[in-house]
């Protein structure tokens, strides 16, 4: 158990840089003092791991070193070979990369020889759904791994006028049923904003660096946001009477769904 959260440890500070004691020990489940415990055994084995306190401070590893991934079981080496390139990788411009990946950890881990025939496909979005058009996904994408400020032309949905010129800090991508959302934090208010990618007219990554909020996860975020989204939806009871064709034509859409 200690081994895996070692590994854990290292990955989480290889994956995000600077970290204080507190945000490692909440990720991981333990008390602070067990975090500087497996810090010092990281350093002990070499690893070159840096604290430093007072304000600003935290964790993180020596600039520019990066954890092999030797370290990883055949297990848990298919579960990363295990999928292809689902489309919204691609549509991130990340395919490239994620073959290169699964290749590498192919040949440093010992994983299976799954080759380009993925056993699992990510299928995202719905039947009979249209495909919006995101040329600016890129762009925004980029801003995020990069870790510097978005100037966005954004056109909402309820504004007749045109696209509003926006300043955000973008702190993650979520593909929803095939739709794009970037979570975004406004420049200058500590609000948390949900911008649908399909209506950025423009994007233009500023030489600005931006730092995400310590603490903040994206899937925890999302899951909240979500559901009072979801609460907040006028509600209205409905009764429809059909004719025998609808009935047909809705039995196959549901045979369809499964």
């Amino acid at each position: 158990m200690r081994a895996d959260r070692l590994l854990s440890l290292v990955l989480l500070l290889q994956a995000r840089g600077r970290v204080t004691a507190q945000a490692i020990a909440a990720e991981l489940e333990v008390s602070v003092r067990t975090v500087y415990r497996d810090l010092e055994a990281l350093a002990a084995a070499g690893v070159p791991v840096l604290t430093e306190s007072g304000p600003g401070g935290g964790c993180r590893l020596l600039e520019g070193y990066r954890f092999p991934l030797r370290g990883l079981r055949p297990d848990e080496a298919e579960a990363l070979l295990i999928l292809g390139v689902p489309g919204v990788l691609r549509e991130l411009g990340l395919d490239r990369a994620l073959d290169a990946a699964q290749r590498q950890i192919q040949v440093t881990a010992g994983g299976p020889d799954v080759g380009t025939a993925a056993l699992v496909h990510l299928d995202m979005p719905r039947w009979f759904g249209d495909q919006e058009d995101v040329p600016c996904l890129r762009d925004v994408a980029r801003a995020l791994r990069s870790r510097q400020r978005l100037a966005l032309r954004y056109r909402p949905p309820d504004e007749g006028g045109g696209a509003a010129l926006r300043v955000v800090g973008p702190l993650g991508l979520v593909n929803k049923a095939g739709l794009w959302y970037l979570v975004a934090a406004a420049h200058g208010r500590p609000a948390v904003r949900v911008l649908r990618v399909a209506r950025i007219a423009s994007a233009r990554v500023l030489a600005e660096p931006f730092e995400r909020p310590d603490g903040f996860q994206l899937a925890a975020f999302w899951r909240q946001w979500s559901a009072e989204f979801e609460a907040s939806r006028p509600r209205l009871p409905v009764r429809a009477g059909l004719v025998a064709t609808a009935r047909q034509i809705l039995r196959r859409y549901d045979a369809a769904d499964g």
